[in-house]
């Protein structure tokens, strides 16, 4: 997994793609209208990865 992989803007019910300001605490899916906070949403997409796509940290 990319350490730049849009968890936070990436909808965990669709996998819709948005924009997403560091402000907004809450993601609402323009797609499915899902409506999760933003760290809840990132933590189920990561959860939800494969464990052979992650990598180690670096340094």
């Amino acid at each position: 997994m990319d350490r730049w992989y849009p968890s936070s803007k990436t909808c965990h019910n669709c996998g819709n793609v948005q924009p997403m300001p560091l402000s907004e605490r809450t993601y609402e899916c323009g797609e499915c209208g899902q409506t999760t906070e933003r760290d809840l949403n990132a933590a189920l997409n990561l959860a939800s990865v494969p464990i052979g796509k992650l990598k180690p940290l670096e340094p």
